[in-house]
Formats: structure tokens, sequence, C-alpha cells
């Protein structure tokens, strides 16, 4: 569980750290190649972002690293799929 939160908001220990670098990169892994047509520097660090403030949004709220990446996975998934609508 990540929700091994700092003394100070916004800080998280070294294994909920590592829980959201894993989450990170299965998210990545699936979002990255669904974009990988035409994609550009500007739109993958966008991509990147969004996947960085899903994870620690979902970090905050005490979820594993499993939970984070498909939660990640479903918000940026549900709103690529509203803005093309």
């Amino acid at each position: 569980m990540a929700e091994r939160v700092h003394p100070y908001d916004g800080f998280f220990d070294d294994e909920a750290t590592h829980d959201m670098s894993e989450a990170f990169v299965k998210a990545w892994r699936v979002l990255g190649a669904q974009q990988a047509g035409g994609c550009d520097d500007r739109a993958e660090a966008i991509l990147r972002k969004r996947i960085a403030k899903a994870v620690i949004d979902l970090a905050a709220a005490g979820n594993d690293s499993e939970m984070m990446a498909h939660g990640a996975i479903d918000r940026i998934s549900a709103a690529s799929r509203f803005r093309t609508v």
C-alpha cells in the first residue's frame, strides 16, 4: 500500500515511492503504446505528466501499485474518450 505518507504533506516514504514508480511504468507501457503512432515530444511530455499526477493522487488515497496503474490508465483513457466525442 502506498498510504505510508511522510509526516509532511506531499511526501512519501521509500516503499511508497517505489510503488508509485512501478505504477507509472505499468501505466506508461499501456498508454504510451496506445499513443505510438502520431505522438510528438510535447504530447509525450503531457501524457507523462498526466500519468504522474494520476499515480500521485491514487497513492495519496492509499492504493497499491497495481491499483494505481489501473486507475491512472482508466482516468487518462476516460478523459481521452471524452475529448474525442
